[in-house]
């Protein structure tokens, strides 16, 4: 090896610093976060141009009549006076006996699904 070749032999590249290696993994980082946070938003547009589920309205075929439903006439509504509806299905009983002879062929409505005893 003379001189000639130690002249033409290239040199050795400098080796990178930790400054320089720490910015190439921040670099790295930031791009896989950056098409992470792509992959997400371009999944959330496709959830969002799908076809809604439409649900189906279910139908009752035989509704129960409320308490409150009845005839009104326009007059009533024009009347001054207003009454009072709030005793209307009171039922006031003193003996337990008296009530449950009322009670007999009563039908149970609601969520209750056996027969109340006293």
């Amino acid at each position: 090896m003379g001189i000639k070749d130690w002249f033409r032999r290239p040199e050795p590249e400098p080796e990178e610093t930790f400054e320089e290696k720490e910015a190439k993994t921040e670099q790295k980082l930031a791009e896989a976060y950056s098409n992470s946070m792509q992959t997400d938003l371009n999944s959330a547009v496709d959830l969002l141009k799908e076809d809604e589920e439409l649900l189906e309205e279910e139908v009752v075929e035989n509704p129960r009549e409320e308490y409150d439903v009845g005839e009104v006439d326009a007059d009533d509504l024009l009347e001054e006076e207003m009454g009072s509806n709030y005793d209307v299905n009171v039922v006031e009983v003193e003996n337990i006996d008296e009530m449950s002879s009322m009670l007999e062929g009563a039908e149970i409505l609601g969520d209750v699904s056996e027969e109340v005893d006293f």
